[in-house]
């Protein structure tokens, strides 16, 4: 190497890549980094082949192994009930009960469960952890020490949770290293002071990171959201954080004509295409979650685009004297109305063949310009009598 490449290498603290690659000073940050190229450079080799899905919803793929995941949702949504569920299909001996089609891949190493929550008290928590143990199949009073391991940080002062969080992470994963690990945060901005301070997301997003990246564990994070004017976000600087890092989001919303169907919907999904959303309700004698019925669904959908609405809704978009496209119009109702393209045409379909409109006075005409279909409408006029 000449002087003068050395004297420039030396100035500015970079390091010759002949000499990164023949080993010569390294530090062991640098050693971590070359390490990753040696082992994706022997496996770009060989046939990779992916991971299946460790958590499985009817014929859905809702988990993957060694990934974050959200489940996101207001206040009331039951999003901590929804992750009973999911433990308890980790955690089911085969006797379980109505756990919402959940199926844990038996393939995977045996799993180890960590359940932290951050807003209930022992003896509330408590009853959850006895609910989730029935819904596997277990009786309350067995030995599950083996199996998980759960705590609540109600009691920890908010300037302490990271800390505590992070040594008792460190401490539990280390004695469960050969485990296929899951994580559980309830609720996962309450583990920071401040859930809009950047340094404090970054640093927690570093240990679910070090969970990941270093114990193989899958990370499921439950996390608040708020209204805005544009609709619901996830609450504060972490919550967004820790949405963008995720592999998957899972949200869970009840439907606007509903005060008991729940949509879970798919925000994210990186390793698959995203899946239809899933219609479940909340059974008050069981207290727990249940797929809503074919006939619930099938009256929430009729609700959600109802015949007299839509006429009025197109009614005000042409009653100007405007002339729109059938497209236009159809695109307008699918967005006003969150229903599918199919129940829109059809709502139109029956308010055409039935002269709705003329119960406002007013007629719909539909004309053709090449191939398009242009409506717009004529007041009817009135006679005295």
């Amino acid at each position: 190497m000449d002087a003068s490449r050395k004297e420039k290498d030396n100035k500015t603290n970079i390091l010759p890549i002949d000499e990164l690659a023949e080993g010569r000073k390294t530090s062991p940050l640098l050693n971590k980094v070359l390490k990753s190229n040696l082992e994706l450079d022997e496996l770009r080799k060989s046939e990779i082949t992916l991971s299946k899905p460790i958590i499985t919803m009817r014929d859905t793929k809702l988990i993957f192994p060694n990934s974050t995941n959200v489940i996101s949702g207001k206040i009331g949504t039951h999003k901590s009930r929804f992750m009973e569920h999911m433990i308890a299909c980790i955690l089911s001996s085969g006797d379980s009960t109505n756990l919402l089609e959940l199926k844990y891949n038996k393939t995977m190493r045996e799993p180890f469960i960590i359940w932290i929550d951050t807003e209930r008290s022992t003896d509330i928590l408590g009853v959850s952890i006895q609910k989730t143990l029935l819904l596997a199949g277990f009786d309350i009073s067995a030995d599950i020490s083996d199996k998980i391991f759960y705590t609540s940080f109600i009691e920890i002062d908010l300037p302490l949770r990271l800390d505590a969080l992070n040594q008792l992470l460190n401490s539990i994963v280390n004695q469960h290293r050969n485990r296929q690990l899951f994580i559980f945060l309830d609720v996962f901005q309450d583990f920071v002071k401040d859930f809009n301070n950047s340094a404090l997301s970054t640093e927690l997003m570093t240990i679910i990171n070090k969970m990941r990246s270093e114990f193989v564990a899958t990370v499921i994070l439950i996390i608040h959201e708020v209204q805005t004017i544009n609709g619901t976000k996830a609450k504060g600087h972490i919550g967004s954080i820790a949405q963008e890092k995720s592999t998957t989001i899972i949200s869970l919303q009840y439907e606007e004509e509903s005060k008991n169907i729940i949509k879970l919907d798919f925000r994210k999904t990186s390793r698959t295409a995203i899946p239809p959303p899933i219609r479940l309700k909340y059974n008050k004698c069981s207290e727990q979650l249940e797929y809503a019925s074919y006939s619930e669904i099938a009256e929430l959908k009729q609700e959600k685009a109802p015949l007299t609405e839509v006429a009025k809704t197109i009614l005000n978009l042409l009653k100007d004297g405007d002339r729109k496209y059938k497209k236009e119009i159809i695109n307008n109702l699918i967005q006003k109305y969150e229903a599918s393209e199919r129940t829109i045409k059809d709502r139109l379909s029956k308010i055409e063949s039935e002269s709705m409109l003329e119960d406002f006075g007013y007629e719909l005409i539909k004309t053709k310009e090449g191939v398009e279909v242009v409506y717009n409408v004529r007041k009817l006029s009135t006679c005295a009598v």
